[in-house]
């Protein structure tokens, strides 16, 4: 279970010391062809742990385009890695 939820993108900043990674990851993915937006976020303080879910545009044909992103605290800095992508792509959607 999680510690505390982010709902909006201030909470967000406020409540994950990697918001900024994390979204300069999520910018630099480059094999998909949509704009992700912060969506919501879960912190699993004892663990070191943030899940971030992103969501695509506000549009009927994006509305299942879904990205989420685990970043866990290890050796001094945060691990980042995707843990599901969908975005109507063929390649490297897990």
């Amino acid at each position: 279970m999680f510690d505390d939820v982010m709902k909006t993108k201030s909470d967000f900043y406020d409540k994950c010391p990697c918001a900024t990674k994390i979204l300069e990851f999520v910018d630099s993915i480059d094999d998909s062809d949509v704009r992700w937006f912060f969506h919501i976020g879960y912190c699993h303080f004892d663990e070191n742990r943030y899940a971030i879910i992103f969501k695509s545009y506000d549009m009927p044909e994006y509305e299942d385009y879904v990205l989420s992103v685990e970043a866990t605290y290890n050796d001094d800095d945060y691990i980042l890695r995707i843990v599901k992508k969908v975005d109507n792509l063929l390649t490297s959607n897990e």
